[in-house]
């Protein structure tokens, strides 16, 4: 279970970054 919460939230972190340098652009 804490694998797969670690794995949701490194997803979302990244989902967030890529986000985030898209507005930046």
């Amino acid at each position: 279970i804490k694998s797969g919460i670690i794995e949701l939230l490194s997803r979302f972190e990244t989902n967030l970054l890529a986000s985030s340098y898209d507005l930046i652009q």
